[in-house]
């Protein structure tokens, strides 16, 4: 009989090791993909494959009987594997096989692969989320515990799903190790060591048939060259295992109820895979036990003051604080203060220079010392500050509405240009300005009001030359938003409805892939890299990753979430607004200040912890062997 008819299925008895379940429209180009990295993973190099994946197209010989044929798989199959979206889930055939495999298998032997949508466990509730949007009705309220999931959303936008791409190895990984029983490090190094083997007998069939005279020396060179590539593959395994035990502790992370569980196991999973989605972990669970009194973040503001008292900040570190009808400007890492300010002051990058709303230019003196400057025209938007040019942008109202203003912060000159669009000036989030660093170039977006979603909006670019501020293109768009220049100035990041355009400063013009973003909310960019959702629909604040605008972590608010229906969309409870502080460094919120960045908050959790977790902890945690490596633990290099 064929290797198909007669599989090597590791003693199982089963005709296959794997059968996976897809739905053809979302997935009918990455479901061969999937089936052929477990079909190769760990490959002894004298067999086609090392696991027998039956997949609808490929799995089975013409069969008019198709249905049978299916069920037959499934019951000669050993493990489920289900690529969730949301096409699968309102797929009926899928739900059938769903159902059938619960029913002859138990869910011990499910595994749902998260290729688009969203997927989250309630642990109090013992079932799937209501907005898990890749979940199949078969699989809501029959589960006893959250399945094995893995996340391969990532892999949509992926050029390279080959053996050579990494990330995607290692999630191949965390798959074989649930069907073969062993560790991820432990698949992960059989793999590394079958494809050394192959690569050994290829190798000594090209010495047996190269000349005898020059073989000593091609064995030498061949030698050598393996020692090279094995060394180099040993470190990438030993990369690659990390990364995958550290987004396993990432996700067991999230679904532990002990906080030192959860703190030790995000940290850890930071430290072995320093990336956004473990660092994305350990921010959402020390925010959220900040919040609840299990870590205390408060030294990262100054003695005396709170979240709620925080108006703003500057890239230096110097915080704009509200003192009941006023305002100070305070540095958090010296303690040095200006006082006597106006409430609602815009603090320059490098937080020397003010502009408060009445159009005053203050000037921050060393010890203290506040000297007022030039006279500007008081602003009725945000205020965008040029870096380098000692100009700040803004919208002032002119003699027949808005104008878009560009001030001289020493000199108090002035460049104007009539806004020649509709803007809500009560609405606050209908208004998006930003400067370039030269002052060449400004951006400015106005719409309707926030309450209306749909509403169109207007997008102007501006040059600046001599003494004149010029309107040089516009372009519509919908929705709020906002507008920014990248960190380079090099691009223009639009919010349009449900995207965020990449357009050309000078054209306006699209010039690279749009952003897709899923909330109809408010979204402020923090920097090049993340940027927070002050309100997703029906979910709590979040950190977003740029550019593809995947949750990072899910922020805490005071009260219960909201709930689908009237005033969805509304922002409500304290928390629900987030802004960021020193250059997007930090979070702020009514309920407290964490950092963005995971090397700032892993040491807070370790202090939070006390003292560091044991090997015999974590195996309690995770059912795994494992030497800690985090807060100085006896594994850390």
């Amino acid at each position: 009989m064929s290797e198909q008819a007669q599989p090597q299925s590791r003693g199982t008895g089963r005709r296959y090791d794997v059968f996976i379940s897809y739905s053809r429209k979302a997935d009918g180009q990455f479901a061969p993909s999937l089936q052929r990295a477990l079909a190769r993973f760990g490959r002894p190099w004298h067999r086609r494959r090392s696991f027998e994946v039956f997949r609808d197209q490929t799995g089975l010989s013409v069969n008019p009987d198709l249905e049978d044929s299916i069920v037959a798989a499934l019951d000669s199959s050993e493990y489920f594997v289900l690529l969730a979206s949301p096409m699968a889930a309102g797929s009926d055939w899928v739900g059938k096989e769903i159902r059938h495999c619960l029913e002859t298998k138990g869910p011990e032997r499910l595994i749902v692969v998260i290729t688009e949508g969203e997927a989250e466990w309630d642990h109090e509730a013992g079932d799937f989320t209501a907005d898990s949007t890749a979940i199949h009705p078969a699989l809501r309220g029959v589960l006893d515990a959250e399945p094995f999931l893995v996340d391969l959303k990532w892999a949509e936008r992926a050029a390279d799903l080959t053996s050579d791409n990494s990330h995607y190895r290692a999630d191949v990984a965390r798959i074989v190790s649930r069907v073969t029983g062993e560790s991820v490090d432990d698949a992960i190094r059989r793999d590394l060591a079958q494809r050394r083997r192959t690569r050994a007998m290829v190798g000594a069939a090209v010495l047996l048939m190269g000349i005898a005279a020059a073989a000593a020396v091609v064995a030498a060179l061949v030698a050598q060259e393996n020692q090279r590539v094995a060394a180099a593959e040993r470190d990438a395994a030993e990369a690659e295992a990390r990364v995958a035990l550290g987004r396993e502790f990432a996700a067991l992370a999230r679904g532990q109820e002990d906080s030192r569980a959860a703190l030790a196991l995000a940290a850890e999973a930071y430290a072995l895979a320093p990336s956004a989605e473990p660092a994305g972990a350990m921010l959402e669970i020390a925010a959220r036990a900040d919040h609840e009194g299990g870590i205390d973040l408060s030294a990262i503001l100054p003695a005396g003051v709170g979240a709620g008292m925080v108006q703003g900040s500057s890239a230096t570190g110097r915080l704009v604080v509200s003192t009941g009808g006023g305002a100070m400007v305070m540095d958090a890492v010296t303690g040095e203060t200006w006082t006597a300010l106006e409430e609602g002051i815009a603090l320059s990058p490098d937080g020397t220079v003010a502009l408060g709303p009445s159009g005053t230019v203050v000037h921050l003196e060393d010890g203290g010392a506040v000297t007022a400057g030039a006279q500007l025209p008081p602003p009725v938007s945000e205020v965008a500050f040029a870096e380098s040019a000692g100009s700040a942008a803004y919208l002032a109202d002119g003699p027949d509405g808005p104008d878009v203003v560009l001030a001289d912060l020493a000199s108090g000159g002035e460049r104007r240009a009539p806004l020649d669009a509709y803007v809500d000036l009560w609405c606050p989030e209908c208004m998006a300005i930003d400067v370039t660093a030269d002052a060449e170039s400004v951006a400015v977006r106005v719409s309707g009001s926030s309450t209306y979603a749909g509403a169109g909006a207007t997008v102007l670019a501006f040059a600046s030359a001599a003494d004149a501020l010029t309107e040089v293109m516009r372009r519509e768009s919908t929705a709020i938003g906002t507008a920014r220049f990248n960190d380079d100035d090099t691009e223009l990041w639009v919010r349009d409805g449900a995207e965020i355009l990449v357009l050309d400063p000078r054209t306006l013009e699209e010039e690279g892939d749009a952003m897709q973003i899923s909330s109809p909310g408010p979204l402020v960019f923090l920097s090049d890299e993340f940027a927070l959702t002050r309100a997703l629909a029906c979910e709590p604040p979040a950190l977003l990753s740029v550019p593809t605008m995947s949750r990072v972590a899910s922020l805490p608010v005071d009260g219960p979430p909201p709930t689908e229906g009237v005033g969805c969309q509304n922002e409500s409870g304290a928390g629900a607004v987030v802004t960021g502080l020193e250059a997007g460094r930090y979070i702020l919120s009514e309920l407290g200040v964490w950092p963005v960045r995971g090397e700032d908050l892993e040491g807070y959790v370790c202090t939070a912890l006390g003292s560091v977790p044991t090997s015999a902890e974590y195996e309690a945690w995770t059912g795994l062997a494992h030497t800690p490596v985090a807060c100085g633990a006896e594994g850390a290099a």
